[in-house]
């Protein structure tokens, strides 16, 4: 999917929403919008899940090993906002009624997120239950036009129960606003998410309003060692910290304790994506 004038991906007031080895460049050029929008997910209603649909038990919406470059928004006026690669959005129901709360989980996981004009991944506003794993995102929030300094390049904003592991966040901060550009983000939270096995280079992880990366669970300051960022090749080097060092999560190809690698790309591949 690409050159959408709105979201490359779009899903919202359903659910059951699977979003699976996509390529989504150069979407939401024309509004606010982003590579994948899951938006306000809901139950069904009287719908008894399918075989087919509980093939990724518990979760019941999943983007995974998506690549997503360059969706970037550029109406006129401003401030901008949105431009995410992914977003998984306000699973709260704050923005409309009746306010009914969505209860089940989302997997984002495997994706690699890079050169979008939001964030890379973005969990939130107000969405919770989202387990985001193995996922690798560099040099992202690249809109000048977009005024805020929340600027993660995995990012978890007014959440609650979202759990981040096994990721690679890679800052590239430059200059004005760009320099608040961070390789992980998490802000005013409503109640406990949890960060762990992640790494996070480039500048320093933004947290604040209760949420915390703790050193002790992550790595801050770790370069990660990706073969080439200038040639868009993510994948982990020889001798990178991601070798080895994640946690087990659900349906990740390495399930072995010590052989589990950090971010969307296993150390046996030489090109990602």
């Amino acid at each position: 999917m690409h050159n959408m004038g709105e979201n490359g991906l779009s899903f919202c007031w359903g659910e059951y929403y699977w979003a699976i080895h996509n390529r989504l460049d150069e979407n939401a050029y024309q509004s606010w919008n982003s590579g994948v929008s899951i938006y306000e997910p809901a139950e069904i209603p009287g719908y008894t899940p399918t075989a087919y649909d509980e093939q990724w038990t518990p979760y019941h919406n999943v983007i995974a090993y998506n690549r997503c470059f360059g969706n970037f928004t550029n109406p006129s006026g401003g401030p901008h906002t949105d431009g995410n690669g992914i977003i998984y959005d306000d699973t709260q129901h704050s923005q409309n009624s009746p306010n009914t709360v969505y209860g089940p989980r989302a997997l984002i996981m495997g994706n690699v997120a890079w050169g979008n004009g939001g964030a890379g991944i973005q969990v939130g506003p107000g969405s919770a239950h989202a387990d985001v794993f193995n996922n690798t995102a560099h040099n992202n929030y690249l809109d000048t036009v977009n005024d805020g300094t929340w600027r993660g390049e995995i990012s978890c904003s007014y959440g609650m129960d979202n759990h981040y592991k096994n990721n690679i966040g890679v800052a590239n901060p430059g200059s004005g606003i760009l320099s608040h550009n961070a390789p992980f983000l998490g802000g005013n939270r409503v109640g406990p998410n949890s960060w762990s096995s992640n790494i996070a280079y480039g500048n320093d992880v933004y947290m604040e309003g209760g949420d915390s990366f703790p050193t002790s669970a992550n790595m801050v300051d770790t370069d990660p060692l990706l073969v080439n960022l200038a040639a868009e090749n993510f994948a982990i080097g020889s001798g990178s910290p991601a070798i080895g060092a994640g946690e087990v999560v659900p349906y990740w190809q390495q399930q072995t304790p010590g052989e589990i690698d950090v971010g969307a790309c296993p150390h046996q591949l030489t090109a990602c994506p």
